[in-house]
């Protein structure tokens, strides 16, 4: 997941909305009971990696122990990057598990 927490996001509980959002897909995906691995990278000004390649249960943790309020301007290009650069280290590792690139803004 790459998930914008700039300034704009602070408007009308966009914040609050999009975090309840990646957290109900999450939940979802437990119940259907896959393993899947997750990375999430918030971005402003400056990505930043919140989680690195976890079980679903782990980052579903990590979302919601994230404190702070929206802040800073709007890059996409640094958080696009860290994306990438997980999703390639991923890759490298045997495993049988396919790509997703969900960009929430």
């Amino acid at each position: 997941f790459v998930l914008d927490r700039s300034y704009s996001m602070a408007a009308k509980n966009r914040w609050s909305d999009l975090k309840m959002s990646v957290q109900s897909f999450l939940t979802v995906r437990r119940m259907v009971d896959v393993e899947d691995v997750v990375s999430i990278v918030t971005f402003n000004a400056h990505a930043i990696e919140v989680c690195k390649m976890k079980p679903l249960a782990d980052c579903a943790t990590e979302l919601e122990m994230m404190l702070g309020s929206p802040a800073g301007g709007t890059l996409f290009a640094p958080a696009l990057r860290m994306a990438h650069t997980l999703i390639d280290q991923g890759l490298k590792s045997p495993s049988e598990y396919l790509p997703l690139l969900m960009f929430l803004s």
